[in-house]
């Protein structure tokens, strides 16, 4: 949070909020896909069907969190960091030494 509100006012951004808050955001988001991936993964014993076996009801829970995470993370981070100054600097994807950024 001291570096988001450091990073908005070294590089001059008026509304510091979104950057101050976002890791607060983020981890909010971690309990909720959280809660999420556990309560997905249902249990073998009121189905009545086959018993599955347990790595695969485990994947299934962490194939849900992290669809929700990917997707809850864009979102965090396109709502909050971005700015009108640089409207590509919020989701930038490392390519090498020609690093460019996504135009959504």
């Amino acid at each position: 949070m001291i570096l988001g509100g450091a990073l908005a006012k070294k590089a001059n951004i008026p509304d510091a909020t979104g950057f101050i808050l976002f890791p607060l955001v983020v981890h909010a988001l971690d309990c909720v896909v959280s809660a999420a991936g556990i309560m997905s993964v249902g249990s073998s014993s009121s189905g009545g069907g086959a018993s599955q076996h347990p790595y695969e009801v485990l994947k299934g829970g962490y194939r849900v969190a992290l669809a929700l995470s990917v997707v809850g993370f864009l979102i965090a981070t396109r709502a909050m960091l971005y700015v009108e100054s640089a409207p590509g600097a919020w989701c930038v994807l490392y390519t090498g030494p020609h690093t460019t950024a996504l135009a959504w």
